[in-house]
C-alpha cells in the first residue's frame, strides 16, 4: 500500500494536535507534516501522493489562488478547513479545486470519513486502467463553433491533467477538427471501426495522431480516402470501449449529418453532452426538441459560446426556453479565434491569459478536478 503525505497548513496548533491524534483511524500509511503557514516547497517532490488540509477564510483570496494552482496536480488532493461553515465559502473552495471541506473544530469521525473518502476516490485507484469518459459536443446548426470549442477544451484538459486525451472527429465537412489543426490524417477511421475484430484492435489505435507531440491525440477520417458508409452501432460501441481503456478523456465532435455515424448512438454511449449554442439564435425550439428527444436522460451541459456582456439580457430567455441552466460561457473574441483558426493553433497557443483562453482553462480545470 502506497504511503501518503498528509500536510497541514494552519497557524492554529489545536488543529494539528487533533489531526495527529486522529491518524490511527485511517486505513492507509501516512506521514504527517505540520506548517503554520503555506510552504510551496513541500510540493517539489511529486513522487508521493499528498492530501493537504488547508485553512481558509472568506477574506483571504490568496489561499484560493494557491488551491487553484496546486489542485491541478494529479498527486495533490486538497481539503479545505474553516470555522466558517457557510455554503458560499464551501462553494468558493470547491470551485478553486478543493476535493472536500471540513468544519472546525475537527471532529474525529468527520476527519476520518472525509480523508478516507478522498484517499479512496483519488489515490487508491485499484484499477489503473479504469475506463475513460466520453464527452460529446452537439449543436443543431453550423457556425456555433462546436469544433473550435472541442479543440480548445481538449488541449487544456490534456495540459492540466497530463493524461491522454483523444479528439474523435466524425465530421465530414471542411470545418473538421483535423483540418482546423492541420493534422496529417492518413487513415480512414470509419473503415477501421467497421472492420474491427477482437484481433485487430491495434489497427484501430494505429489511426491515432498526436498533436505536436503532446498528450492530445486526434482520430478522424482522411479526406483523401473513400467514404465507407455509416459506422455500425455494435462496431462503434466496441471501438469506444477499446479507446476508453487507452484515453482518460475522449471528446467527440458529432457530425452535423449522419453520413458517417449514428449520432443518436454516440449520445447514448456518452457520459456527458455539451450542447453548444450562441446568443445569435433567434429561436431555441429546435434545440429544445433535440434535447428532449435524444438527451432526455443524459447529463447535458449548456455552453453559451461567443458570449458578450451585451448578451446578458438573453440569458434568462435562453434558460427559460431550454428549461436548463447555462453551465458555462465562452466569451466572444473574433480576432483571437480567427488568428487561431488561420494559424492552425489553439487559442492557448496564441493568446494565453486572455479572457477567452481563461474561460477554456477554468472549464477544463473544473472537469479534471471533478474527476
Amino acid at each position: 500500500m502506497e504511503n501518503v503525505d498528509i500536510i497541514i497548513f494552519d497557524e492554529e496548533e489545536l488543529t494539528a494536535t487533533l489531526i495527529e491524534s486522529y491518524l490511527s483511524g485511517l486505513s492507509f500509511p501516512c506521514n504527517l507534516q505540520k506548517y503554520n503557514q503555506f510552504m510551496p516547497e513541500v510540493f517539489e517532490d511529486n513522487t508521493i501522493p499528498k492530501i493537504v488540509l488547508m485553512n481558509i477564510n472568506d477574506t483571504d483570496n490568496t489561499v484560493f489562488k494557491e488551491i487553484s494552482h496546486y489542485s491541478c496536480s494529479r498527486k495533490i488532493k486538497i481539503i479545505a478547513m474553516s470555522y466558517e461553515g457557510g455554503s458560499n465559502l464551501q462553494v468558493k473552495a470547491f470551485r478553486a479545486g478543493a476535493k472536500d471541506f471540513l468544519v472546525k473544530p475537527l471532529l474525529k469521525d468527520d476527519f476520518i470519513n472525509t480523508v478516507q473518502a478522498v484517499y479512496e476516490k483519488y489515490i487508491n485507484k485499484t484499477n489503473i486502467n479504469a475506463a475513460g469518459k466520453i464527452f460529446t459536443a452537439i449543436s443543431n446548426r453550423k457556425g456555433e463553433g462546436k469544433s473550435g470549442f472541442l479543440i480548445n477544451l481538449a488541449k487544456e484538459i490534456a495540459d492540466i491533467s497530463l493524461e491522454k486525451v483523444l479528439l474523435l472527429d466524425f465530421n465530414s465537412s471542411q470545418e473538421s477538427i483535423s483540418l482546423l489543426l492541420n493534422s496529417n490524417i492518413m487513415h480512414n477511421t470509419s473503415y477501421y471501426i467497421n472492420n474491427l475484430t477482437e484481433d485487430n484492435a491495434q489497427a484501430l489505435l494505429s489511426t491515432v495522431s498526436d498533436y505536436k507531440k503532446s498528450s492530445l491525440y486526434i482520430m478522424a477520417n482522411s479526406f483523401t480516402k473513400n467514404k465507407t458508409g455509416i459506422i455500425k452501432k455494435d462496431k462503434l460501441q466496441n471501438a469506444l470501449n477499446i479507446l476508453k481503456h487507452h484515453f482518460k478523456y475522449i471528446l467527440i465532435d458529432k457530425s452535423q449529418e449522419e453520413d458517417t455515424v449514428d449520432n443518436e448512438e454516440i449520445i447514448n454511449l456518452s457520459d456527458e453532452i455539451f450542447c453548444i449554442i450562441s446568443p445569435a439564435i433567434s429561436s431555441f425550439d429546435k434545440i429544445k426538441e433535440d434535447l428532449e428527444t435524444y438527451c432526455k436522460d443524459k447529463n447535458v451541459k449548456i455552453i453559451l459560446n461567443k458570449y458578450t456582456v451585451g448578451d446578458s439580457y438573453k440569458i434568462e430567455k435562453i434558460q427559460t426556453s431550454l428549461s436548463r441552466e447555462i453551465f458555462w460561457k465562452i466569451p466572444k473574441n473574433y480576432t483571437v479565434s480567427n488568428n487561431a483558426l488561420n494559424g492552425n493553433k489553439t487559442i492557448k497557443e496564441i493568446a494565453e491569459g486572455t479572457e477567452i483562453a481563461d474561460a477554456y482553462f477554468e472549464l477544463a480545470k473544473c472537469i479534471v478536478n471533478r474527476d
